[in-house]
């Protein structure tokens, strides 16, 4: 009799396990865990290896990076960077807004030289369609006669500089930007001398046709300079703060503050609660508040910190009322999902396994 009751209340209890397993009974899962904060975009400006400034927006939420800018310095040109907006830490920017330039003497320079080589050659087309060039030759003649006194006095300053080159009293760079300056200048005398001689020699439909062409590359070349140059503003990608500038190579650095990413930890264990899309509710200790997200994703391996095994996640937090800002920790309860009983006792008895 013993033995049979035995069998019937086993079965019995086998039977209520497996009825109360198929229930659709969910159990509010949760853990906590600690969570840092992250901007979810964050706009660097920075100087690599003395000879190249990028300007890279890195998104969090997307988990990717982009170039806005990188401009690539020429040896002997000077680079400056003028700001155009008091930037100091904390300071608040609007998208869009115009914070500063780069500028590049080398740049500059070229792209004044070719408006008014555009001139010129605009002046020198009038003139030959219409046959009146003598008033030409005169305005190119003073030209030429000033630039050669240009050239003397910028042939004499690089025969001084190269005697203190000698005596190591300048710099390479120095002795280079001024061989530059006297190139250019020997350059555009012998332009004028060749504009000179042209005109008088008379005018041809050929010439004419040859001078469209030089005007028309000069104007392409212009159009291309030029918009390297407006590449070269610096124009705040989308509002936030500044963090800092000027510190190392980082000429400056901005963060989203309206939306944020929290970093998550959780046990490997435990990463079934992180599950993309759902909902995720962080606590500030200090005050109680309460912030309410959308996980992103999570980590596919997990990584080893103290000898044990962590998956990581990122989530998205808003943030209009500013009350929060990267680099905080959030410590508190982080409900994640609802799961069902039967699934809860499998993890349990996996855990044996």
């Amino acid at each position: 009799m013993d033995f049979k009751k035995k069998v019937f209340l086993s079965v019995l209890f086998i039977f209520l396990l497996i009825v109360i397993l198929s229930l659709p009974i969910r159990i509010p899962q949760s853990i906590t865990i600690p969570a840092r904060l992250l901007p979810s975009e964050e706009w660097l400006v920075i100087r690599k290896n003395n000879s190249q400034i990028s300007s890279i927006v890195k998104n969090h939420v997307q988990g990717r990076q982009r170039l806005l800018t990188e401009f690539t310095f020429e040896r002997g040109d000077q680079i400056s960077l003028q700001w155009q907006k008091s930037l100091f830490e904390s300071a608040s920017i609007d998208s869009g807004e115009p914070l500063g330039v780069i500028r590049s003497e080398l740049l500059n320079q070229e792209i004044t030289d070719l408006k008014n080589d555009i001139l010129v050659k605009e002046s020198e087309l009038t003139v030959y369609a219409s046959g009146e060039k003598q008033p030409l030759i005169e305005e190119m003649q003073h030209r030429l006669e000033a630039l050669q006194a240009k050239l003397t006095a910028e042939k004499q300053i690089l025969e001084r500089k190269r005697e203190l080159l000698k005596n190591k009293l300048i710099s390479q760079e120095e002795y280079d930007v001024q061989q530059a300056v006297t190139t250019e200048a020997q350059k555009q005398a012998e332009a004028i001398r060749s504009k000179i001689s042209a005109l008088k020699t008379g005018a041809k439909t050929q010439r004419i046709n040859f001078i469209k062409a030089q005007l028309a590359a000069l104007q392409d070349r212009l159009a291309i300079l030029t918009k390297r140059r407006n590449a070269l503003n610096l124009i705040a990608p989308f509002s936030g703060r500044v963090v800092y500038r000027f510190l190392g190579d980082t000429l400056l650095h901005v963060y989203s503050v309206k939306n944020l990413v929290a970093l998550v930890m959780v046990p490997a264990s435990a990463q079934s609660v992180l599950i993309k899309n759902s909902e995720i509710t962080l606590i500030n200790p200090e005050n109680g508040q309460i912030k309410k997200g959308t996980i992103l994703s999570k980590s596919s391996t997990a990584i080893t910190i103290a000898g044990k095994n962590f998956n990581y996640g990122y989530a998205l937090i808003p943030n209009s009322d500013l009350s929060l800002f990267p680099g905080m920790i959030l410590k508190g309860k982080i409900v994640v999902t609802r799961k069902k009983l039967n699934q809860i006792v499998l993890d349990f008895l996996r855990s044996f396994l």
